[in-house]
């Protein structure tokens, strides 16, 4: 109560019930004051007929009543107070409150041109970054008790890395939602802050996607994979029909867009949100107001109606199949953000993944049951830190495959300006062959896409024309080679691309929603050339100016 005051309006007996409700310990001051106050003997009395553990610190002088005699008072006048309070922070059951004197110290990591917060934490023996949701507060999220409770358990598992995405909480705002591979970069230099090579990633909710991304296209630096609560896509598709159709998501965003300023971070929408996050604590005054305050701590109306919108098109149903790490997925029974098929969809999906059906209707990790959580999450982290490299096992990676092909070009135009492209956008140069074949990856589509913009240009190099395919896919690397399907369809965009021309496939604009880049259909006739890409596009070159 001290620490959140009784809000305006509250109706004070039921708010001292509850408190007293929720109490384990009641402290007592004895003063002339207090034993002259019946409502404060009243909730003396109501603590010791309930089982409450009833601490009295005298203060001053007084005559103690009768019925208190006999529970041992502490002497906490002005002489002996610092002592007396060291009897209270002693006394055999008592946790004291997370305050911010104990938080883990914040930092920041440079991303790009970008800070990140990061904190870190925990004494277990593996490391593990730990990816949010839609929005954060590194240093707000420790103060709800039952998270500070699950992190502090958590961190005797392992070697947190906690951090707050570009835009979100206490990392740089920026002018628009990030897409998932500039988010994505985020993870990558958390890590390197820390000096972690490789950790566990545990992926919340809408970090999810982006953890199965990340694994997928950095699989040497990813111990594993832990997500809970998570999703495969924004919108309905054939194969995954639970959702929402894209047109309804956009339809409900608007809406919410018109009175959303109005609302943000009252309680009575933090109340709706733990309803729908955190039921099991939807009636709990503390986690409502935490919600609350989480809300404007963590970004603005604006900035959540801007990262919903782009998040629209995140779609990783097709990585799924490359993920090639140990995958633990959890997911609740009764989740009402995302339904437990979502999850389900996930782990039948990633080759070898383990699915767990927790009980309750908690979206978030730390409302709910927690005893089965660590019970598996304990034996799954353990079974992934037997010592095996498991870079070395694997011989492919998600990448974002570019094959340029040219027309009468000689090899040191094309590769000189393809060097200084890749260097650019950080690609990496796998094979050529007599001025007619480029093949290039990255780390994901917006670079790829840029670099191609940057080698054709306007379509043309001396005497000779330049144009580009893009796809995405696992593919098999050796040094100076790369082979794999997403290659040889990147290959044949390519083929029937006009001088200049960008072509792409639908996962490739998915993967780069919100980079601004933009796409057009590419004509029938053309579509009839390609029966076996998978929605080809072509890349408006405005787009990158």
């Amino acid at each position: 109560m001290d620490r959140y005051d009784i809000p305006v309006g509250a109706y004070w007996p039921d708010e001292i019930d509850r408190a007293l409700a929720e109490s384990a310990f009641v402290l007592g001051l004895l003063s002339p004051d207090s034993v002259a106050s019946r409502n404060v003997k009243n909730e003396w009395d109501w603590a010791l007929q309930n089982g409450k553990q009833l601490v009295l610190l005298k203060t001053r002088p007084c005559v103690v009543p009768h019925r208190y005699v006999s529970v041992n008072f502490i002497e906490a006048d002005a002489g002996r107070f610092e002592q007396a309070l060291g009897e209270v922070v002693g006394l055999p059951g008592l946790v004291p409150a997370t305050t911010d004197e104990v938080l883990p110290t914040t930092r920041y990591a440079r991303s790009g041109d970008v800070s990140i917060a990061y904190q870190q934490f925990g004494t277990g023996p593996i490391e593990m970054v730990w990816v949010p949701g839609t929005y954060s507060h590194c240093e707000h999220t420790w103060r709800l008790p039952v998270i500070a409770e699950h992190f502090n358990r958590l961190g005797k598992l392992a070697r947190v890395i906690l951090f707050d995405k570009r835009g979100s909480g206490m990392s740089d705002r920026v002018s628009a939602a990030a897409p998932l591979e500039e988010r994505m970069d985020d993870i990558r230099a958390v890590m390197d802050a820390c000096g972690v090579e490789r950790a566990v990633i545990f992926g919340l909710s809408e970090g999810v996607p982006l953890s199965l991304l990340f694994a997928a296209t950095y699989p040497q630096r990813t111990e594993s994979l832990v997500l809970f609560g998570g999703y495969a896509s924004e919108g309905r598709k054939e194969d995954y029909p639970w959702v929402p159709t894209l047109d309804e998501r956009r339809e409900a965003l608007d809406v919410e867009a018109r009175t959303l300023h109005e609302v943000w971070g009252t309680e009575g929408l933090g109340k709706e949100k733990c309803a729908v996050f955190a039921p099991s604590l939807q009636d709990d005054r503390q986690a409502v107001r935490w919600m609350a305050d989480l809300m404007r701590l963590g970004a603005s109306p604006g900035a959540s109606l801007a990262l919903n919108r782009m998040n629209l098109l995140v779609d990783v149903r097709d990585l799924l199949p490359t993920v090639r790490v140990p995958t633990l997925v959890f997911h609740r029974t009764g989740d009402r953000a995302c339904l437990v098929q979502e999850g389900r969809y996930v782990a039948d999906r990633v080759p070898g993944a383990t699915f767990v059906e927790l009980p309750g209707d908690d979206h978030v990790p730390w409302a709910g049951e927690q005893e089965q959580f660590f019970r598996v999450l304990k034996a799954f982290l353990e079974r992934s830190d037997d010592g095996t490299d498991a870079a070395t096992e694997l011989d492919s990676v998600l990448a974002t495959v570019v094959v340029v092909l040219a027309k009468g070009v000689q090899d040191d135009e094309l590769a000189a300006r393809a060097q200084v492209a890749a260097s650019r956008f950080r690609g990496r140069l796998a094979l050529g062959g007599n001025g007619t074949e480029l093949v290039v990856t990255f780390d994901g589509p917006a670079r790829a896409i840029r670099f191609a913009g940057a080698v054709c240009r306007d379509g043309t190099i001396a005497t000779g024309s330049l144009r580009a395919g893009i796809h995405v896919g696992e593919v098999v690397t050796h040094r100076t080679w790369v082979i794999g399907r997403p290659v040889d369809v990147a290959r044949g965009l390519a083929t029937v691309a006009h001088p200049g021309q960008i072509l792409v496939t639908g996962i490739v604009r998915d993967l780069a929603s919100g980079s601004g880049i933009r796409f057009e259909p590419v004509p029938d006739v053309l579509v009839e050339t390609m029966p076996d890409v998978p929605e080809p596009l072509v890349v408006d070159r405005a787009s990158l100016a």
